[in-house]
């Protein structure tokens, strides 16, 4: 059995632990939450007990608590030899994101980017083979205005858009070189709307959006790519997306344990991956400080 544990029960660490209950060769070893009367309620959900971090013993964990809030987690559990999924983002910053990068290196460490994981989305990256040189991308992610009030620690671009801006690498098999964004911020200043288009390395171009706005019943995801040869598209409409990123987030934390068990790093996502995504969500965001400055990135 792999012992597993879950640090931060909200809306994310609560989707792991349902996940984790269900699996036959993981055994559920303890939660841990700033918020005692949630992690103790958490724990009594799921037949586990409430532990700190500091007394964390497992093979496995993962790490769903704001990036803000994390400080030497990461670190500290890669240091004691355990298993690490970490909740994208990496890190608030790329410089951030490189010392994980470091210190995840020959250790078992994922970043949950569950598009990789979403079959609508691999099979467009199958697609990419046969449509010729790439030149084109759009990708756009609806998400309901209540992720506002429901992520307090989070912007659109740190907890939506930065799916696109790992896809953008995964789907075009490139790095990206440049980028200019617009967008609207809400009322306290959060970014709830953003736009940004990125020249990848090998000359594609891709337009990535999101904003949180509307109900739940009008969430969506769409993507299209253009190559030379022909072109590919899909559509996630909120009738679809519970069962399609669940099943993503099923089969993430399937393969996560699987590499915890074996001790290989993942193949599917490198931790490097993670942090390019970082690296552009700043240029992006710098882009939106300066009125849409075009952003270069380094190679």
């Amino acid at each position: 059995m792999t012992r597993v544990a879950v640090v931060g029960v909200g809306s994310y660490g609560l989707e792991h632990l349902a996940i984790y209950s269900t699996m036959r060769d993981v055994e559920l070893v303890g939660v841990c939450d700033a918020d005692s009367t949630r992690a103790e309620s958490a724990a009594h959900r799921f037949g586990t007990v409430r532990v700190s971090a500091a007394a964390l013993v497992a093979d496995a964990v993962s790490i769903a608590v704001p990036v803000q809030a994390r400080g030497t987690l990461v670190t500290d559990l890669l240091s004691a030899g355990t298993a690490v999924l970490i909740e994208k983002p990496l890190a608030a910053t790329g410089p951030e994101a490189d010392e994980l990068v470091r210190a995840a290196a020959g250790r078992v460490a994922m970043v949950g980017h569950v598009l990789r994981f979403a079959e609508p989305y691999r099979r467009l990256a199958r697609s990419v083979v046969h449509l010729g040189e790439l030149r084109k991308g759009v990708l756009t992610r609806r998400r309901s205005a209540s992720h506002f009030d429901r992520y307090p620690h989070d912007d659109v671009i740190g907890l939506t858009l930065i799916h696109d801006l790992d896809a953008v690498h995964w789907l075009s098999g490139s790095t990206s070189a440049s980028v200019s964004a617009t967008g609207r911020r809400g009322q306290d200043g959060r970014w709830v709307y953003c736009r940004a288009q990125i020249t990848m390395s090998t000359g594609a171009v891709f337009t990535v959006e999101a904003e949180w706005v509307g109900s739940d019943s009008e969430q969506s995801d769409t993507a299209y790519l253009e190559g030379s040869v022909d072109a590919a598209s899909l559509t996630v409409s909120s009738a679809d997306a519970g069962i399609v990123y669940g099943d993503a987030l099923a089969a993430e934390l399937r393969h996560f344990v699987s590499h915890a068990v074996t001790g290989t790093p993942s193949t599917e996502l490198s931790m490097t991956d993670a942090a390019r995504a970082v690296h552009l969500a700043d240029a992006v965001r710098a882009s939106l400080d300066h009125e849409g400055k075009r952003y270069d990135l380094a190679s």
